[in-house]
């Protein structure tokens, strides 16, 4: 048995990992919004569900959503938003963590796994949404209130915010890896 590890076992351990997130992600994603999410706001009358409202939502708007599902559509969404959709966060997050690093340079001046923390704000910002909405579910129409609609789509609009930033970041780092010197001081 060999203890001490290469640095080629390592990258192709993490690029393993990597893979395995990755289509982990593209698994759990393609289940919710090809399956989960058409069928819950077909139940809705085709309205978009609070999740995927990019500019938040007011209390009426959650109001008139959690009064068009139908109860089964209500028991679906919760359990996506309790179930699902807080895996989904953290996958996504892994994913778009380990992209930044591995894109930033080596010679940035920020270290590559400093600036792959970029993408947890938006993972952390999803999660609270998700506790809120299922919040609003549970509590269904009757027990709405302004406060809880307010604060369950400020974690939404702040959620979308983050994770454009975090892939903002990403492709930063692509295109700085194609012209960033490969050793302080080179030539680009």
């Amino acid at each position: 048995m060999r203890l001490a590890r290469t640095k080629d076992d390592v990258v192709t351990a993490a690029n393993l990992a990597y893979g395995i997130l990755f289509v982990a992600m593209l698994a759990v994603g393609s289940v919710m919004a090809f399956r989960i999410i058409p069928r819950i706001q077909e139940a809705a009358g085709g309205r978009k569900l609070f999740d995927g409202r990019v500019g938040g939502y007011g209390y009426e708007e959650a109001r008139t959503l959690l009064n068009a599902l139908t109860p089964e559509a209500a028991k679906t969404y919760l359990k996506m938003a309790t179930q699902w959709d807080m895996i989904f966060p953290l996958l996504y997050g892994a994913v778009l963590c380990m992209a930044i690093q591995w894109a930033t340079p080596a010679t940035f001046p920020i270290p590559p796994g400093i600036m792959a923390l970029t993408g947890l704000p938006a993972v952390i910002c999803d999660l609270r949404e998700n506790a809120l909405v299922a919040a609003m579910l549970m509590g269904g129409p009757d027990r709405l209130t302004p406060e809880l609609a307010a604060r369950a789509s400020f974690w939404t609009r702040w959620k979308w915010r983050l994770l454009a930033v975090a892939v903002g970041v990403l492709l930063m780092m692509l295109v700085m890896s194609f012209v960033w010197p490969a050793e302080p001081g080179a030539a680009s």
